[in-house]
Formats: C-alpha cells, sequence, structure tokens
C-alpha cells in the first residue's frame, strides 16, 4: 500500500491541476454561511447531508464538507469550539479546497489550519501507528478512500474517538442521527482505505 508521501505528492499534484477557490470569489458564500449557522445543532455533526444549504466552494457541505465537519466536531469535542462558517472560510482562504471544492479537502493541508486553531496534533501515516498510539480521550481526524480500488468515488475525513479501552465513536462517518460506537479502531474505520490521520490529544 503506498504511503503517506505518496499520497502527498498525488494530492498536491491534483491540487496544482485542479484548483482552489479564490478569497475574494469566496465572499459571498462566506456571508451566506454566516446567516445560516444558527441554524446548526450546538451538538456534533453526524449527518453533514443535513447541510447542504451552506456553501463549501462553489459546491456544498453536505457533498463535499466533510473535513469542515471533522474539524468542526474535534474542535467541539476538544472545548475549543469555532463555527462551522468560519472554519469553511479559513480552509478556503487556506487554498485547501480540491477542484474549487467539488472533491473536498486535501488532507495534507488541513496541519496549518489545525496549528492556528492550538490543537495539539500528530500525524499518523499508518492505522497501525494510530492504533498504537490512541488512548482514551484521543480523536483521530482520519482521512480514507471511499473505495481503495476506485479512487474516482472519492474521499471521505470524520474524526474517531476514543472514549476508553475497547469504546469508540466515530462522528459523520454514516451520515445518520447518532455517532456509529465501535469496538477497535479498524471497525471505526471500516471499509475505507486509510490515507492519513491526525491524532488530537
Amino acid at each position: 500500500m503506498p504511503g503517506t508521501f505518496f499520497y502527498k505528492t498525488i494530492f498536491a499534484i491534483v491540487q496544482f491541476v485542479a484548483p482552489s477557490f479564490g478569497i475574494s470569489e469566496g465572499r459571498h458564500t462566506i456571508e451566506k454561511n454566516r446567516t445560516l449557522e444558527p441554524d446548526i445543532s450546538r451538538g456534533p455533526i453526524t449527518d453533514q447531508s443535513q447541510l447542504s444549504e451552506m456553501n463549501f466552494g462553489e459546491t456544498n457541505v453536505g457533498k463535499s464538507g466533510c473535513e469542515a465537519v471533522a474539524l468542526y466536531n474535534t474542535l467541539l469535542l476538544k472545548n475549543k469550539p469555532k463555527a462551522l462558517s468560519r472554519i469553511i472560510e479559513d480552509l478556503q482562504v487556506g487554498q485547501t479546497l480540491v477542484n474549487r471544492g467539488n472533491w473536498g479537502t486535501n488532507p495534507f493541508g488541513m496541519a496549518r489550519i489545525m496549528s492556528e486553531y492550538g490543537l495539539d496534533y500528530e500525524i499518523m501515516e499508518t492505522e497501525e501507528e494510530a492504533e498504537e498510539k490512541m488512548k482514551a480521550g484521543d480523536m483521530l481526524i482520519v482521512t480514507v478512500w471511499n473505495r481503495e480500488r476506485r479512487p474516482l468515488q472519492g474521499i471521505h475525513g470524520y474524526v474517531i474517538q476514543k472514549v476508553e479501552e475497547g469504546r469508540f465513536l466515530s462522528f459523520n462517518k454514516t451520515y445518520g442521527p447518532y455517532p456509529e460506537k465501535s469496538s477497535n479502531l479498524r471497525d471505526a474505520i471500516g471499509q475505507g482505505s486509510y490515507i492519513v490521520g491526525y491524532l488530537v490529544r
């Protein structure tokens, strides 16, 4: 299986070929998102499909905003809440959107924004490394291929919280009304093929 350097290079090439979303052209979407913010639940988001009215680049959060939702959930669970509209704005301004948001976010472009948000994180290059280092209370922002042998079916990013040994909660993994429960990290990641993870302590 290819490693982190390979994936990082691929995403850099794709983002160069399929441009991001400019600051000036995103101003009207930022204002629209701010007006919609009060309608968002104050708890963790478990179903991004309910947020299709919020813009994400030239598309919407329901379709392609999973990494923004993952950051939102992580910050909320770490008691460092930040408005989803602000996170989307920072991802746009930070030029992390791929193909103007239609292909989501470059997962390797989120690190700088996570640092700006004051999150204490470590890059997990493999699922095995994450499993070894993850402790109770930690969270893993993970990005996976939806189908390992069919990359054109896209990627998905979400956060997994290790509540205690043998108890994991995945937020926004399968777009349900509640976090998905698992007894180990492998099951929490599920059928997706691991690309990269950020272990947040």
